[in-house]
């Protein structure tokens, strides 16, 4: 049975409505918190004149737990059913955990649902880095990026929305994305994971750097070393007057 409801012009709804509780509470009230079942998932559903291929589906849930299309439990989601199972804001029943593009968040905040997740558990941002996650490795050479890092300019600076007084230090993400290219096409932006790998690269290079000049530094010492003992010889035996 479909039931509509359409106030005529000028007319508003005064009072609570509520949709399958006899006792709404709130000005919209889906749901009886009272009884067992009751509780509410509010459905957006959309077609464009240009047929069926266009549809687009929302499910909106509050407190539910294993008897969704999918299977899992919630305190709240939003599913665009004609996208991937995993393309979905939730929260999960039970925990609290927030996931975005996953149904099993296993952390506060998880985003994504495959692979390597970043996560955060309120303390730090967690990048996903996964070896099995990955493909298309190459070596790099760490004395060109300590060449690199070296000429990058580097400022402290304020973002135009932070308050007098606070300060960062650090690259531009256009001069950054010049030295490196890393990031596809994307030169506003920094990833975190970039910006830590060209560091750890450029300290290898760095120790690479002192490894090789004290490798000729211990050979000239050697060398000097073997002309001071030659002289001292030479002294030794000289015959004196």
């Amino acid at each position: 049975m479909f039931v509509s409801l359409r106030m005529p012009p000028g007319m508003t709804l005064d009072g609570p409505l509520g949709i399958r509780t006899r006792s709404p509470r709130q000005t919209l009230q889906v749901g009886d918190t009272s009884l067992i079942g009751s509780s509410g998932m509010i459905h957006l559903a959309s077609r464009s004149y240009t047929g069926a291929g266009n549809q687009r589906e929302w499910d909106i849930g509050v407190p539910q737990t294993g008897d969704v299309l999918t299977g899992e439990g919630y305190s709240f989601v939003i599913r665009d059913i004609t996208a991937s199972a995993s393309a979905r804001l939730m929260v999960q029943w039970g925990t609290g955990n927030v996931g975005i593009g996953t149904s099993s968040p296993g952390h506060l905040l998880t985003v994504g649902g495959s692979g390597s997740p970043a996560y955060c558990d309120g303390g730090a941002w967690v990048n996903g880095s996964d070896r099995n996650a990955k493909k298309g490795f190459s070596a790099v050479n760490p004395l060109e990026v300590l060449t690199k890092v070296s000429t990058l300019p580097i400022s402290e600076w304020q973002y135009k929305t932070d308050r007098d007084g606070i300060k960062h230090l650090g690259p531009m993400a256009q001069d950054f994305h010049a030295a490196f290219g890393l990031n596809g096409e994307d030169d506003k932006h920094i990833a975190t994971v970039d910006e830590g790998g060209v560091a750890l690269a450029a300290i290898q290079g760095l120790n690479q750097k002192v490894e090789t000049e004290n490798a000729e530094l211990r050979a000239e010492n050697a060398a000097l070393k073997a002309r001071l003992d030659s002289l001292e010889q030479l002294v030794r035996t000289k015959p004196s007057n």
